[in-house]
């Protein structure tokens, strides 16, 4: 069960990173947002592909790649949150 609701979780944020970098994109005030967002998804993925990798070679580093996703998300979300708040008026 613990996989399934990983994958579903994996899956989601990136097609919803990829519509928020579209949609933002479209609009010519969030040009900027809109070329964060798709390299932070693909931070965010390549640390998400290294995972079962580093477990597979009996790699050290799985603390070290879950690190890299989780910090990568919450700036992805201050960075949008903060735009938002503070530089969208």
């Amino acid at each position: 069960m613990h996989i399934a609701v990983t994958v579903v979780v994996v899956v989601t944020t990136i097609a919803y990173s990829c519509i928020l970098a579209y949609c933002y994109l479209k609009r010519e005030k969030m040009q900027k947002l809109g070329n964060f967002i798709p390299i932070m998804e693909i931070i965010i993925t390549l640390c998400r592909i290294i995972n079962p990798i580093s477990m597979e070679m009996v790699l050290d580093i799985m603390g070290l790649t879950e690190r890299l996703v989780i910090y990568s998300l919450q700036t992805l979300i201050f960075v949008l949150s903060f735009y938002h708040t503070k530089c969208d008026k």
